[in-house]
């Protein structure tokens, strides 16, 4: 975040902030990865869910040219039924990345500026365009929205192999009351899922 701050001073605390959020979390670190093919040299024991899902990832990835913005941030499966789950992207490949770094802070003797010489020709894409047109938090943004009156619904466990929580929400447009709901691993996820669909029902 030192780049961030010393090469965007007009930036305020709060901006700067989202930023860092929308630089350094799971997704992008992971993203980064498949975009360099570290993913290839995984060593694991064998575990078809994982393989599921670094797959799943990879493919998007792949679909999408290894483009990083904001609707990658917040990976989302949508469907016509008002329902989005928040995609869960294996922590595994972000950990690649930041052992990555750490390998480079090691080997340059702890040099930082080693380190940042390294990623920021990784980064410096996202670097430049989150600086410019910074993503923010879906749930942030719904919240701002104050005409939608949103209002967050209490979490409900679903019954599903593996447990998922729902969150219900339900915004208000031209007088018309809408309920969506998000699927999540916790309630954080799916809150965000939630946030993620109102917001894109709120601009159609």
């Amino acid at each position: 975040m030192a780049h961030c701050f010393e090469h965007c001073r007009a930036l305020r605390p709060g901006e700067l902030t989202d930023l860092r959020s929308a630089l350094v979390n799971n997704v992008t670190f992971a993203a980064y990865v498949v975009k360099l093919g570290l993913h290839k040299y995984i060593c694991y024991q064998l575990n078809s869910l994982l393989d599921q899902a670094i797959m799943s990832f990879v493919e998007h990835q792949q679909q999408r040219g290894h483009e990083i913005v904001e609707d990658v941030l917040y990976l989302i499966d949508e469907d016509e039924c008002h329902i989005a789950q928040y995609v869960e992207v294996p922590k595994v490949l972000s950990d690649i990345f930041e052992s990555l770094a750490g390998a480079i802070y090691l080997d340059s003797g702890g040099s930082l500026a080693a380190v940042w010489s390294v990623f920021y020709r990784v980064m410096w894409r996202e670097v430049d365009a989150f600086s410019n047109n910074i993503p923010k938090q879906p749930v942030r943004l719904l919240h701002e929205n104050v005409h939608a009156c949103p209002r967050i619904g209490t979490p409900i466990v679903m019954n599903t192999d593996i447990p998922k929580i729902m969150v219900p929400v339900t915004i208000s447009k031209n007088g018309v009351l809408t309920t969506v709901h998000g699927v999540g691993n916790n309630k954080s996820q799916a809150k965000r899922a939630a946030a993620k669909l109102a917001l894109k029902v709120l601009a159609l």
